[in-house]
């Protein structure tokens, strides 16, 4: 095919998606609460099996599971909206059934959060520590390294007790006297936790600093990223093996952006970019921790 005819096929670039899936897209911030309530409820089932396994005193309560599955399954389906909503947004029956829906995804992320909160709290109590800190633990099947959020006061750090180190930390906002910091904790075992207790120290990165060059790109091991400053989007993304940019910059549109094409609903056909620096820094807030490391919380005489 393409020795005879590779000159007259014509190529199309781009994802249509999948039948249905343009539901997803209309209401973006509800398809991503409810993809970390999945992450959530598979990390709170696993953490809540371990904990039942060395707490026999403990029973698995399969009443809340499977109604958090069930709002989870109930978001997903594939009637966000009415029928008409494409053309009447506004009207009654939209709204009524979008706020149905939404509550379905909220209900679902509050109910995930409080069974994994739980399965964490029984875990936590088995560990004895000689000083509060918090407990960062991995549901996954293999080690891993991520960020996760915590509070600490002022002079205050974490350190891991294995070697003394204090571990990277960054406040990114102080408010009512204390910082919201988010830290790095590295090779957490595979189904397994760390501990990093708070101690006396000034954190590096507690003040804030202007961001001099907007323009910036920010370099991993493999690739170099560099953010447009005006959208947030992906301006280019160079692979450091290659040294090829996976950016198109001719294509006119940016890295995986959002479109929304009119014209299915008999009115002009048209193409809109729907997404600004906002909405990708709203879209962006869910989950608010990294995916696979949550973190317990802190107290007087162990972690928990």
């Amino acid at each position: 095919m393409t020795e005879h005819f590779g000159s007259q096929i014509q190529t199309y670039r781009g994802d249509g998606g999948a039948y249905w899936e343009d539901e997803a897209g209309a209401d973006a911030r509800i398809a991503a609460m409810n993809r970390t309530s999945q992450m959530q409820i598979l990390a709170a089932e696993k953490l809540e099996s371990l904990a039942n396994w060395l707490q026999p005193f403990l029973r698995f309560d399969h009443t809340a599971f499977l109604d958090a599955w069930k709002n989870i399954m109930l978001t997903d389906c594939y009637v966000w909206s009415d029928s008409n909503s494409f053309r009447r947004p506004y009207s009654d029956r939209t709204r009524s059934a979008e706020a149905a829906h939404r509550a379905w995804a909220e209900t679902a992320r509050q109910q995930t959060w409080d069974l994994r909160l739980t399965a964490m709290d029984q875990l936590a109590e088995l560990i004895e520590t000689d000083a509060p800190g918090a407990v960062v633990f991995n549901p996954e099947s293999w080690e891993r390294s991520g960020f996760f959020d915590f509070e600490l006061e002022p002079g205050e750090v974490l350190k891991d007790p294995a070697n003394g180190q204090i571990i990277p930390c960054a406040s990114l906002r102080f408010l009512n006297g204390y910082h919201e910091v988010r830290c790095w904790a590295n090779n957490v075992p595979a189904l397994g936790y760390e501990f990093y207790a708070i101690a006396e120290g000034k954190a590096s990165g507690t003040e804030p600093l202007a961001l001099q060059n907007p323009a910036a790109s920010i370099e991993g091991k493999f690739y170099t990223l560099q953010l447009a400053p005006r959208t947030g989007a992906v301006a280019h993304l160079v692979d450091k093996t290659t040294g090829q940019d996976l950016v198109n910059a001719g294509s006119g549109y940016g890295l995986n952006e959002y479109l929304y094409v009119s014209g299915g609903d008999r009115s002009p056909k048209s193409t809109t970019r729907v997404w600004s620096t906002a909405e990708i820094l709203t879209i962006a807030s869910w989950p608010q921790t990294q995916p696979c490391l949550y973190r317990s919380w802190r107290s007087t005489g162990r972690a928990w």
